[in-house]
């Protein structure tokens, strides 16, 4: 992948790294709740369907290298919440039969929060983004009849969404990703009787490419490019955001 960087008419080609940045140190950083820490599973009383109040998280680390040695580091800590099932927005249980699993399908409405810090050059720079109104589907495999315990097999075969017009610092910011646009996403979800309800324990391995262009008069002006890369989002609770934790 390339990035390239404008200046005064001049254009310099800036090489793009893109890993996965660690659970601890990407994480930490934002003070975004990581597994094993204080990553609460989601809950609820009934074992319909992936509640639609929890979210997931993942943690993803771009760094920009320029001709001219310098590092310019920008951290983006993703989240993805606020599930509303496209077909009936009243519905929680958004399910319809069929799917790639031959189990069921599920289409809805979310909104994708990214949480980006810079470094080097960048220092300083520091921005919540949502991109609201990403539309996601997602397939999972048939329930196994008269299992205490549903290991479910699950598929993220479409995300996408676009950050409306008017951001002070991205001219343009895109997500795209699921194996229906390319990008294989499995993915698994464990619902486990707790109490009164269930537990939920579901994660994907989503792959994705985000294209974005820096603002005119932003800290990312002059910058633009497209990076593709995986990151594991695991799916938690967090009460003051709406979520269900267990009791």
């Amino acid at each position: 992948m390339t990035i390239t960087q404008r200046n005064r008419g001049l254009t310099a080609g800036i090489a793009l790294l893109f890993a996965l940045a660690t659970a601890s140190g990407a994480a930490a950083a934002a003070n975004v709740p990581t597994p094993g820490t204080n990553l609460h599973p989601c809950w609820q009383a009934s074992a319909s369907f992936q509640p639609p109040d929890c979210s997931y998280v993942g943690a993803v680390k771009t760094a920009l290298l320029s001709q001219n040695k310098t590092m310019a580091e920008l951290m983006a800590i993703p989240s993805h919440k606020r599930f509303i099932c496209r077909h009936n927005p009243k519905l929680r249980d958004c399910r319809v039969a069929g799917g790639v699993l031959a189990g069921h399908v599920e289409e809805f409405t979310s909104e994708l929060v990214l949480e980006f810090h810079g470094a080097g050059t960048l220092e300083g720079f520091s921005r919540t983004v949502v991109i609201p109104n990403v539309m996601v589907e997602v397939h999972s495999g048939p329930p196994e009849e008269g299992a205490e315990v549903q290991d479910v097999e699950t598929e993220m075969v479409r995300v996408q969404g676009d950050l409306p017009p008017g951001d002070p610092d991205f001219a343009e910011l895109s997500v795209v990703g699921g194996t229906h646009n390319g990008y294989p996403s499995p993915g698994r979800m464990v619902i486990t009787p707790d109490g009164d309800g269930y537990r939920f324990d579901s994660h994907f391995d989503v792959s994705y490419t985000i294209r974005f262009v820096g603002a005119e008069g932003s800290a990312l002006e002059g910058r633009e490019g497209t990076v593709e890369g995986t990151t594991r989002m695991t799916a938690y609770a967090h009460p003051e955001d709406g979520g269900d934790a267990a009791p």
